[in-house]
């Protein structure tokens, strides 16, 4: 009909042999190469292809129908003489064709029959493929169901309408089996990872009455699990033919070399192929739907009105009746893509930072606020709560939600046991397990919202460690490794009541947060306390034995428990709640001061080597601004500097400190401190002399330097050098006019010699309080 709409009613228009094989070959070739006319229907492309790759269209014309004609002149007592070929093919002239067959035949496309005054098709291959085929079906005996089932790619079966109901993706695996292994299949068969069974199609032996098979397929099923379905098709014979026929054909392509140079019996045989596997697959199909499936003996088709797909959704709904309804296709799987997994932990890193945010603070839809509403927010996961904060808390109980409880209550019944401790890895079997079968995908995110509805009752180790606070660091190792996460559950009995309150308001008082009245909260909070403290506070002895002891308690903290009701009160030597909060107050104050009072100390010192007590930091830094760059000393240069900055901030003293002993505030020990006092102290000595030597380098002098040399009585000559700040100036002029004044009328000699015994004690008191320093 087309060829008739597309072109005009005249001869040079006339559909002709050629086309008709155009017709055959995009339509019927898999149906030719299956059937006896295979061969000589492959050995006719093989000639159109060559004169294709050689020839124009008027060779290609004359070869398409000399093919049909070899194809069909059993049944037509046509020849391919030039007399038909004149009136068969429209664009060529019965004067041009001897020239192009000539061609054809050197090109071994044509042979001429001279016999028959006729031409024909090249036979380019004498292969037998079916005396081949013959002899591996022999040699084969029985195919090889496992290899059939590739051939033939069985797809699974999906539980397409529990999927719409729970978000859930769920399928049953399709496989064959031989009726004679029936029974032990059913006794040890294991399903496929992922899939919740399987349907188990039984081929009987060639001759098995399908009464029998049935029977035993029935019994088998009895004692199989629930999940594997047994059945036995009515076309069994037919399957068992095509598959060995399949397996026959395979063997020959793999073990006759002699193909490779033979494109004619490999084309014919590799449509065959084809040909065969789509008659299995079609008959397979066919077998799987119309089968009779027994479960635990019984039928669950027995009228053959269901499909597979519903016999699916049926029985996973019956295994995994309390899957919590998560509609996300991106994270609702086993294995999840790179994407998602990124938009997996981005959630819960917002989980943790924006807990107390209505929506986690989203604004916007990026991928992981997509997982959010879908996960969290819908079910009432998150949620605002009775006071008007948000938190995460129980799902709704509301109808379209309701689904979610059972499985949320049952964790709850399973992890909330007193002293009950649970990997973050045995929450996922027990979640993957029947009846909730969770996906692993989405299982971190469930987790981690579980655990923070519940983080008054239960305690989060890391490694074995109690882990006061969670991280971005803590949920990396949630995800990696969740056999490295575990919950153990803590509660307060009624008589340690008393004592979780009075700790709470302590706790809450001097961390400066809202803390529940519950013994984890509490040690949370005190565990946070001392896990903030600056490094050199965590190692320092210079705080109390009791401090000591307590903040080692407090940093190895593994039970919370243990660490409230016995270390605690142990360590404090107290036994009433109000005592035992008195003493840990005095000792929280003492450690988070102790820092504070290392650098008052440190700066205290600095300020007395300088000689610069009670006097402004505008005046100190004009001094360093003097010494800077006079002595050629790049560290006395960048003492110089960090003096020429400094305020009130304590960053200013670590500075000094870090630059004294080489460390960061975060190694320094009690013995750094102490190195770090002796070198400021020396770096005060030289930068008071680089101000004497101002007035050298042009800079304005800030301090004065005197030596002197004084011979006193019975001995006691002392010399040295003195240096004074400008401002004393005022003090010397003072001094020496109250000096003169009381001199008087005394002799020059005796005024001198007063003078020489008072500096000389002088002298000798500040050597010694040098050295007392």
């Amino acid at each position: 009909m087309e060829h008739l709409n597309g072109h005009p009613a005249d001869w040079s228009c006339m559909y002709d042999p050629a086309d008709y094989w155009d017709y055959m070959r995009a339509n019927l070739e898999p149906a030719i190469l299956a059937s006896p006319d295979g061969h000589r229907w492959a050995q006719a492309c093989e000639a159109v292809e060559r004169a294709e790759s050689k020839g124009n269209e008027r060779h290609i014309a004359l070869t398409k129908a000399i093919a049909l004609i070899e194809l069909f002149r059993s049944g037509s007592g046509l020849v391919a003489d030039n007399h038909v070929l004149g009136v068969s093919v429209r664009r060529v002239t019965e004067e041009s064709i001897p020239q192009l067959l000539k061609e054809l035949a050197e090109w071994k496309v044509l042979i001429e029959r001279k016999h028959l005054g006729a031409w024909g098709i090249y036979a380019g291959s004498d292969f037998d493929i079916e005396g081949a085929v013959r002899l591996a079906r022999a040699e084969i005996g029985e195919p090889d169901l496992d290899r059939i089932s590739t051939l033939s790619d069985l797809q699974p079966v999906l539980a397409k309408r529990l999927y719409h109901e729970t978000g859930t993706m769920r399928w049953f695996n399709r496989a064959l089996a031989r009726l004679d292994d029936i029974e032990q299949l059913a006794e040890d068969y294991k399903h496929k990872p992922g899939s919740v069974g399987t349907f188990v199609m039984c081929l009987p032996s060639i001759g098995t009455r399908t009464k029998s098979a049935e029977h035993r397929v029935r019994h088998a099923s009895g004692s199989a699990s629930k999940t594997l379905l047994l059945g036995t098709p009515k076309n069994a014979e037919r399957i068992a033919e095509l598959s060995l026929e399949l397996a026959a054909a395979e063997r020959v392509s793999k073990t006759h070399p002699e193909l490779h140079g033979d494109p004619v019996a490999r084309r014919e045989l590799v449509g065959r192929i084809e040909a065969v596997r789509s008659s299995l697959e079609e008959e397979l199909a066919d077998a799987f739907s119309t089968c009779l499936w027994y479960r635990h003996g019984a039928s669950v088709n027995p009228k053959h009105d269901k499909p597979l797909t519903v016999l699916a959704s049926e029985i996973a709904r019956d295994v995994y009746g309390e899957t919590p309804p998560i509609f996300s296709e991106l994270i609702n799987r086993d294995e999840p893509s790179s994407n998602s997994v990124k938009a997996r932990k981005d959630l819960m890193y917002r989980m943790v930072s924006h807990a107390s945010q209505e929506r986690l603070g989203y604004d916007g839809f990026p991928a992981d606020a997509g997982l959010y509403f879908t996960i969290l927010n819908n079910p009432g996961l998150h949620q605002r709560l009775s006071d008007g904060s948000w938190g995460f808390t129980d799902p709704y109980w509301t109808p379209k939600w309701e689904p979610f409880n059972p499985w949320w209550y049952a964790t709850r019944l399973a992890v909330l046991k007193e002293g009950r401790t649970t990997t973050l890895a045995d929450l996922y079997r027990y979640w993957a397990d029947v009846p909730y079968g969770i996906r692993r995908g989405v299982m971190p995110v469930l987790a981690l919202a579980f655990f923070m509805a519940h983080r008054s009752q239960l305690a989060l180790y890391v490694a074995g460690a109690f882990t006061p606070e969670l991280s971005e660091a803590v949920v990396d190792e949630w995800v990696l490794d969740p056999s490295r996460i575990a919950f153990r559950h803590v509660e307060a009995s009624s008589d340690q009541v008393k004592l979780v309150d009075a700790l709470a308001a302590s706790v809450a008082e001097r961390s400066n947060t809202e803390v529940e009245a519950a013994p984890l909260d509490v040690a949370r909070g005190l565990v946070s306390i001392i896990v903030g403290l600056p490094e050199w506070t965590k190692r320092t002895l210079t705080v109390s034995k009791r401090a000591q002891a307590v903040r080692g308690t407090l940093l190895r903290a593994n039970d919370p428990h243990k660490v409230l009701f016995a270390d605690l009160p142990t360590l404090l030597e107290a036994k009433e709640p109000e005592e035992i909060n008195r003493r840990l107050i005095g000792v929280t104050d003492e450690l988070t001061s102790a820092y504070g009072a290392m650098l008052n100390r440190v700066r205290e010192h600095l300020l007395d080597a300088l000689d610069h007590r009670g006097r402004s930091l505008q005046e100190l830094r004009q001094r360093s601004n003097t010494v800077k760059g006079i002595t050629g000393d790049l560290r006395l240069d960048a003492f110089a500097g960090r003096l020429e900055l400094a305020d009130n901030s304590d960053a200013v003293t670590e500075g000094l400190i870090s630059l004294a002993v080489s460390k960061p505030s975060s190694q320094w020990v009690d013995r750094d401190i102490d190195a770090a006092m002796a070198a400021l102290a020396g770096w005060a000595v030289d930068f008071r002399k680089a101000e004497a030597m101002a007035p050298l380098r042009d800079r304005p002098s800030t301090r004065r330097v005197l030596g002197v040399v004084f011979g006193a009585s019975r001995g006691q000559d002392r010399s040295g050098y003195v240096d004074i700040a400008e401002k004393d100036t005022q003090a010397v002029d003072r001094l020496v006019k109250a000096f003169l004044a009381d001199t008087v009328g005394e002799k020059p000699e005796v005024i001198l010699a007063a003078l020489a015994e008072a500096g000389a004690m002088t002298l000798n008191k500040l050597e010694k309080g040098k050295k007392h320093d």
